[in-house]
């Protein structure tokens, strides 16, 4: 399979998420007036642009990168369209970073020059006030194909699509595709995720994609993104089951974890927490030095053992002391430590062979998360319950390190049954399909609720596990203290 694909499509098929990142970071580009105006611009500015200066390393303004890029997933409507509207194939690569930034500033300036009363780039916040009338000759319906494509970037926006080893998989797994498709020259095959993504990205370099499909297959390979319809006895349903049946004949598996269709996009977001709502629940790492140790009321001037320990730490100090009166100190700091609140607590002094735990809790809590200038030493009495002798302690603790978070969950072993899952998902558009939606009023389910506890172990979240077998759905949804969701995953 070496020498079928003219590019790096692993490094295309990253750049391919970026620019479908941007875009899905502006949801007016899927539908509405902004796609409309988007249109007009691209045909009637950009590719004539493009076709006086042909060159890739001009970038396009978002509105119509986007409309270009879907454009683009039809090659034959693409070819057909452009050599309608310009007479030329006009060539196309993504760019991202600072190539994409050089690449604007090239455009922008060729712009202005030749379009000075057609803004560049236009405000994608701001509302379209009105959208010029123009006769389209682009035959290839833009606009519908826009609003599909959110579809698929859902599917591929997983952080594993971003990971370089999946990728070269699925170059594989995208070869065997073209060879299957060069021996089943009618058949309709359908993708899974990973290399429809690479094929996505290979079609978005029209030049380079028509020499290679054709180099194969004696034709461009048309991509087809309107079939979408995945009910049973539908084209898409049944072409499916072809092609499984066409690769597990070559020994291949089809799906691979990851991979497959994972639901409708959502209706809606889930509420981006506030970190500073979770501030409390980090778990910290201190720095404290030890300056100084006191002990009085000895009841002679025999030695004594002194032993101080970070419980479920390292110890701090153990040294040989003398009565009556005695003190550990010296020009430095007589021990250095550190204190996680994740595991620990307290610390413990041993004195004649009894020991006092003592809660470190309160006072760091007290130490400041940024240095205010010289830290002041802190002084800590100790006060044993069976002997007359204090012991008093003299630390200065340093501003803490994040330590990362740190939870606990109370599994609950007991599903309770419940009839309408909609009535339990905090948010059911977005999980449940609108058909689901509408069959969850009678689709029965279990449920069961486990408490996730902070480092600390104070209630922090509701982990609400959800099951409905008619449904086919599995849900975990993480709920704060406040009642909102923070987190969804489901299958």
């Amino acid at each position: 399979m070496e020498g079928m694909i003219s590019i790096d499509l692993v490094e295309a098929a990253l750049a391919h998420r970026q620019f479908l990142k941007l875009v899905d970071d502006n949801p007016c580009l899927y539908t509405g007036p902004h796609v409309e105006n988007a249109v007009r611009r691209y045909e009637l500015f950009w590719l004539p642009l493009l076709a006086q200066h042909s060159s890739v390393d001009l970038a396009a303004p978002l509105d119509i990168a986007w409309v270009w890029h879907v454009h683009l997933l039809s090659p034959l409507s693409y070819e057909r369209d452009c050599n309608e509207v310009v007479c030329v194939l006009v060539d196309h690569r993504i760019l991202v970073g600072k190539a994409r930034e050089k690449g604007l500033k090239k455009a922008r300036a060729l712009w202005k020059q030749k379009y000075p009363k057609e803004p560049f780039e236009v405000d994608l916040n701001a509302p379209v006030t009105c959208v010029q009338d123009f006769e389209s000759r682009i035959q290839y319906d833009i606009k519908s194909a826009c609003q599909r494509q959110r579809v698929f970037y859902y599917q591929v926006s997983l952080p594993h699509y971003g990971d370089k080893k999946f990728l070269g998989e699925a170059v594989k797994r995208y070869k065997h595709h073209l060879l299957f498709k060069q021996k089943n020259q009618d058949a309709f095959l359908v993708p899974c995720y990973d290399f429809d993504l690479i094929w996505h990205a290979h079609q978005v370099n029209p030049l380079v994609y028509r020499h290679d499909t054709f180099k194969l297959l004696g034709r461009v390979l048309n991509h087809d993104d309107s079939v979408n319809d995945r009910q049973p006895g539908s084209k898409l349903f049944s072409s499916e089951l072809s092609t499984r049946d066409i690769w597990k004949a070559a020994g291949i598996y089809f799906e691979v974890n990851g991979a497959t269709f994972r639901g409708e996009p959502p209706i809606g977001n889930v509420i981006n927490p506030d970190l500073d709502e979770y501030s409390s629940m980090v778990s910290l790492l201190y720095t404290v030095e030890l300056l100084r140790v006191e002990f009085e009321g000895l009841p002679n001037s025999k030695s004594y053992t002194v032993q101080i320990d970070v419980v479920n730490g390292k110890r701090v100090i153990k040294k040989k002391v003398k009565g009556p009166i005695a003190r550990i100190h010296g020009s430095k700091a007589v021990a250095k430590f550190t204190f996680s609140t994740k595991e620990r607590r307290e610390f413990e002094v041993r004195f004649c062979q009894e020991g006092h735990a003592y809660s470190f809790l309160e006072y760091l809590d007290s130490v400041p998360l940024r240095s205010r200038g010289t830290l002041q030493p802190v002084t800590h009495e100790l006060q044993w319950a069976n002997h007359n002798h204090p012991v008093r302690l003299t630390t200065v603790a340093h501003p803490p390190k994040q330590d990362g978070y740190y939870f606990a969950v109370r599994p609950q072993k007991i599903f309770t049954n419940v009839e309408n899952p909609a009535q339990i998902l905090r948010s059911p558009t977005l999980i449940l399909s609108p058909a689901s939606l509408v069959q969850s009023a009678t689709a029965p389910c279990e449920m069961s609720d486990h408490l996730l506890f902070d480092s600390r172990g104070r209630p922090a979240f509701v982990c609400r596990v959800i099951h409905s077998a008619v449904l086919q759905l599995s849900c975990v949804q993480v709920i704060n203290n406040a009642q909102r969701v923070v987190s969804v995953a489901y299958d």
